[in-house]
Parts: structure tokens; sequence; C-alpha cells
């Protein structure tokens, strides 16, 4: 007779799959507005990082690497009190403006952004340029889109998810040449993260139970006495 594994065996072997796999989903990135939640900053300030609470809700977005005109020197970076604006500091008091080539936005720690809306300016070039959005999940794996934007103009971004994925943080980068004046008017979605870790564990253990069991079942018919 062949020997089977316990069905607990098989069961914990499709959990330790499902629990380590990636997800297969895509970030899609759409032009135009579409309102979610509300990311305020409570006080005008300037500084490496900010921090943007979600309407009331005790979660903070943070808004950090803001990377200067020449695509590689970080800069600080400006909040304005409100519903989120944010621009480099040279900009807040200077003039003319020299703009931000990158910045990035994370969500709050075990939680990642199911969607998103934000209004991005430029320094009122002409013509059309390219922004990308590169997305990180709560897998660790990245994904690049680029699109169009406006050279002179407002322009309307928004993302969403599906199958789970979650975007735990999201850069914004332009070319040099076309730097960025703002980033404004950020709502978002957020939803806690579940913990791999857990069903992880609890997959390594029914696969475990399901292995022990099998082996001592080779050493009761390894000992068995001939007939």
């Amino acid at each position: 007779m062949r020997n089977r594994l316990p069905w607990y065996t098989a069961f914990g072997g499709v959990m330790l799959i499902a629990a380590t796999a990636p997800a297969s989903a895509h970030v899609n990135f759409f032009t135009g507005n579409q309102q979610y939640t509300n990311v305020n900053i409570a006080a005008d300030a300037s500084a490496a990082s900010l921090m943007g609470e979600i309407d009331q809700t005790n979660l903070f977005v943070t808004f950090s690497t803001m990377i200067g005109p020449d695509g590689s020197t970080p800069v600080l970076m400006h909040g304005q009190h409100g519903v989120a604006f944010i621009e480099s500091a040279y900009d807040a008091v200077n003039t003319p403006h020299t703009g931000f080539t990158s910045l990035t936005m994370s969500a709050p720690d075990n939680y990642g952004f199911n969607a998103g809306d934000f209004k991005l300016d430029t320094l009122n070039l002409t013509g059309t340029g390219t922004v990308t959005f590169t997305s990180t999940n709560q897998f660790g794996q990245v994904e690049t889109t680029s699109m169009p934007i406006d050279l002179n103009g407002q322009n309307g971004y928004n993302f969403t998810t599906s199958d789970g994925q979650l975007v735990t943080s999201l850069v914004f980068s332009v070319p040099t040449t076309t730097p960025l004046q703002d980033l404004k008017q950020v709502s978002v979605g957020v939803e806690l993260i579940p913990e791999p870790a857990s069903m992880l564990l609890l997959a390594s253990s029914v696969l475990s139970l399901g292995l022990a069991h099998r082996a001592r079942r080779r050493r009761t018919v390894s000992h068995a006495p001939d007939s």
C-alpha cells in the first residue's frame, strides 16, 4: 500500500506556499481626480521629512527624500498647514523657484495604500514631459509606471490596487530638465497589512506535524516483526 501524507501535511504545504507567494496584482495609475481621505499637515514646517495625518485617524503619511533640481542632492522640503502641500524649503522663501526632481511618500508603519490621489505642478514650462511613479508593495516588490505630465498647469493623478496588493511607498520623479514645483492635495485610502509571519508560522507548524507523523509511521513499519 502506498504511503500517503496526512491531509494536514498537504494543507500545511498549501498554506506555506500561500503565505510566501508574492501578490500578482498591479498598481494602476490614472489621470484626473478621485477623492479619498485627506492627508493634513498640522503646521507649516521645513525639514528633511514631514508628517501628514490621514484625516483624524492618528495614522501618518511620511514625506521624505526630496531630491533637488540637479537630480542627486537631497534638499529640505516645506509643508504648508492644511491639506498636504509640499515644495522645497528654498522655494518657500525664494524666487525664482528651482523645484525638485524626486519625492517619496510612505504609508504608516504596518499599513499600505490601497488607493491615492494627488496633484503635481511643474515650473511653468511648456509642452509635455514625463513623470515616473515607483511603487513598492508589502512584499517588497517594486513596480515603475511612467505617465505624461503637462508642463504648464496642474496635473491630477490617482491610483488604485486590487487583489490584496498594498503600496507601502511611492516615489514621484521627473527628469532634471522638467523639475516639479509642488505636490499638493494628497488623499489616500489605507489598509492594515495582513501578517504573513503568523500565517507562515502556522503553515510551518502544520507541515512539520505531518512530516513528523510520516517519520513515525516509517519507523513503526521498519521495526515491525516479519510475519
